[in-house]
């Protein structure tokens, strides 16, 4: 089961909030059986900890130096023992706290945004992160100070994606799931082809459907529905659009059709989300 976050509660308007979560592990926090997904950007960067993190449905190795970003729409959950301590930051922030220019060059890599960094990397990374998070806490830094922060763990998020041998340590999966992912993000806001889908994971159209299920144990035309819905949410939320223009910007085709599938997925209408 997946459940949807808001920055509106998440981070309460705020467009940068940073956790520095700490303990032993319970069903509630963070081995919660459910998938989180939410409409700003995450970034968590483990210190300590062992145990699997799921994202997208993948797993991958929880340890120290894990350390990766979250897309609007990302999905994930975490299993870690209950006698495993965890220690790791939580960064949240929405597009306005960045650089849209640097999100979209992470964007052009393929898979997941996570890297395992090295001994000599970590000091690197936790340095920003103890900036940032003191900054926050003693109310030392503006908004905008505390942005060019977040810009620089992307830079350097950024420069290790580039340098990364595929060095991320998952458990064996078909990686062709990535390139069906990352197709949909770049595409979703005009028709999807199936056709072009199966093409580019070279497999056949009639079992595209039963492999995107198999790995992610989502349907594949929900999945496209739920990259939309998010979206659409951002830009009703964000933006004066109206839910027409909404509905063309997100690939739904029609404001009617949007309404349909939102009710049946958020059980309410696009109206709801709108700027008051």
């Amino acid at each position: 089961m997946k459940y949807f976050q808001s920055h509106l509660t998440c981070m309460k308007n705020n467009e940068i909030t940073i956790d520095l979560p700490s303990g032993y592990p319970n069903s509630e926090y963070p081995n919660s059986d459910d998938f989180g997904y939410h409409d700003f950007y995450e970034i968590e960067f483990f210190l300590e900890g062992e145990g699997i993190h799921y994202l997208n449905a993948i797993p991958y190795k929880i340890c120290p130096g894990y350390f990766y970003l979250l897309f609007p729409g990302d999905y994930h959950r975490m299993q870690i023992p209950e006698d495993k301590y965890y220690h790791f930051y939580n960064l949240k922030f929405t597009l306005p706290a960045s650089n849209p220019e640097l999100m979209q060059e992470i964007r052009k890599y393929p898979g997941p945004c996570s890297v395992y960094l090295s001994p000599d990397q970590i000091p690197l990374m936790e340095k920003e992160f103890f900036l940032l998070h003191s900054g926050l806490r003693d109310r030392k830094y503006s908004d905008r100070l505390a942005g060019n922060i977040v810009e620089r763990i992307c830079i350097l998020l950024l420069d290790f994606l580039s340098s990364r041998t595929d060095n991320v340590q998952s458990s064996p999966v078909d990686r062709r799931i990535f390139l069906i992912i990352d197709y949909i993000e770049k595409n979703y806001t005009h028709e999807i082809s199936l056709a072009e889908l199966a093409r580019i994971a070279d497999l056949s159209e009639n079992y595209l459907g039963i492999f995107f299920k198999k790995i992610t144990g989502t349907k594949l035309t929900e999945y496209i529905n739920q990259q939309r819905i998010l979206h659409a949410i951002q830009l009703l939320g964000n933006t004066n659009m109206s839910i027409k223009e909404v509905a063309y910007h997100t690939g739904f085709g029609s404001p009617e059709y949007m309404s349909r599938i939102f009710k049946k997925h958020k059980f309410s209408t696009p109206k709801s989300y709108q700027i008051r």
